[in-house]
């Protein structure tokens, strides 16, 4: 049902498709793709318009283009795609089953008014077996409000991924478990970020207002740039969201956070979240978020089980005044923990915890140094920094700054609780104008 449908048979492996310089309008009410490729050897696209579509694709397939089963996908140029959306939980443009996939050059994929906007994703592309997948020039998908989809998603089985580009995603929906920003899943593979990932006014039903990555038995390394500004997620991060199972999760991104929030729980609703059992996690690099008085949840939340986790990373969290999560918040499991870096927090509130730190462990093994600085902050237990060990042992250093600190209970900069545990604290207190709340007597002392 495309309005250009391109099939290849017999001598599959030895051919190849070349499309440049092609415009396609008005194909709407096509059953299929408004451009379709399929079953063959390499698929090269560049400079190729497609527009003028009013009601979206009734397709199950990509609305704009889909490329099925070609041993190698390239798009360069500049390739653009308005109003050819898809009913399905697939793209815009969609690449299925490909074994190297390819993008350079400009994409858009958007929206021109409420009555085009579709349900699947912007960029949708989907790997299993495949060689390699690098998505690197500058990608941009507007206006999307899909329900089962996001601005861009990977799907990758046993495949390397590699984000080397900038993908810029806003004014967008999504639903589900999905982000409305970047959704990568994956099983088996690599995954390596080293471009530059935006988020402007991106919301969804789910978790990741700007991005979601699941991992599976695989290993990412996430390096480049996120950024998120009035990004919004139901039930979890604010801005990204990372789980992991059995997997090595490596992050020194570059993160900034504006205005971002989120209805999550307490280990949910911070502006960047990873939870993951099993396997490794390192936590490097630099996050700013600023909630501007209006977030909702902490900067940072760790949720771990049986994992080695390690972390220096730079942290600094202001005006999360309606929080229910730390600027930065550890949650372990049966985990090893060995935390540096540094941790500031001006003007953060939270109804669980310490307001700049918090650190829960049971059957864990916590070393933690961080440099923590709370000014103008209020936690529940712990102005600027709460330790909660159960069954666990913990040495806690470094250095704990607190100015203008209080706590609703006990410990106006630093509160620290241990049952059944070894609690090591060699750190250094600097508090001034800070104290605790009404004495919590119930611990019976």
């Amino acid at each position: 049902g495309a309005a250009l449908f391109l099939s290849v048979t017999g001598q599959a492996n030895a051919s190849r498709v070349e499309m440049e310089g092609i415009d396609v309008r008005g194909c709407g009410n096509a059953s299929g793709s408004c451009i379709g490729v399929s079953s063959v050897c390499s698929v090269a696209i560049a400079n190729v318009s497609i527009s003028g579509v009013t009601n979206g694709s009734e397709g199950g397939g990509g609305g704009g283009i889909r490329v099925e089963s070609a041993r190698h996908v390239s798009f360069a140029g500049n390739v653009s795609v308005i109003d050819a959306g898809t009913r399905s939980a697939q793209g815009a443009v969609s690449v299925v089953s490909a074994g190297v996939v390819s993008v350079d050059g400009r994409m858009y994929i958007g929206a021109s008014n409420e009555s085009a906007r579709w349900s699947g994703s912007g960029l949708y592309v989907w790997l299993a077996n495949a060689q390699n997948c690098t998505l690197g020039g500058h990608i941009a998908v507007r206006g999307y409000r899909g329900t089962s989809g996001s601005g861009v998603y990977v799907y990758s089985e046993r495949s390397p991924v590699s984000i080397v580009g900038a993908i810029d995603v806003g004014d967008s929906e999504s639903g589900g478990a999905r982000s409305g920003g970047v959704t990568i899943v994956s099983h088996g593979s690599q995954v390596a970020l080293s471009g530059t990932i935006r988020a402007q006014r991106t919301r969804t039903s789910g978790r990741g207002g700007g991005a979601y990555v699941e991992m599976n038995n695989s290993t990412m390394l996430w390096s480049g740039m996120l950024e998120c500004v009035d990004t919004y997620a139901h039930g979890g991060s604010s801005c990204a969201h990372i789980v992991g199972q059995d997997s090595r999760v490596g992050l020194a991104v570059r993160a900034r956070a504006t205005n971002s929030s989120s209805a999550g729980g307490l280990r949910t609703a911070a502006a960047v979240v990873v939870e993951s059992t099993g396997g490794r996690v390192e936590l490097n690099g630099t996050y700013d978020i600023d909630g501007r008085d209006t977030g909702v949840g902490g900067g940072i939340a760790v949720v771990v089980s049986s994992v080695e986790m390690v972390s220096n990373a730079s942290v600094a969290v202001s005006g999360v005044r309606a929080g229910n999560g730390s600027g930065l918040y550890v949650s372990a499991s049966q985990s090893h923990v060995v935390t540096a870096g540094s941790v500031t927090c001006v003007n953060v509130s939270t109804a669980d915890g310490g307001s700049c730190v918090s650190i829960v462990a049971s059957n864990s093994t916590v070393e933690s140094g961080w440099d923590v600085s709370a000014r103008d902050c209020r936690g529940r237990n712990g102005g600027s920094a709460s330790v909660r060990l159960t069954n666990s042992s913990a040495t806690i250093g470094g250095t704990l700054r607190c100015r203008n600190a209080t706590a609703d209970f006990s410990g106006g900069c630093v509160d620290l609780y241990a049952s059944g545990s070894r609690l090591r604290f060699s750190g250094v207190v600097d508090a001034a104008q800070s104290g605790g709340g009404r004495l919590y007597t119930s611990r019976g002392g």
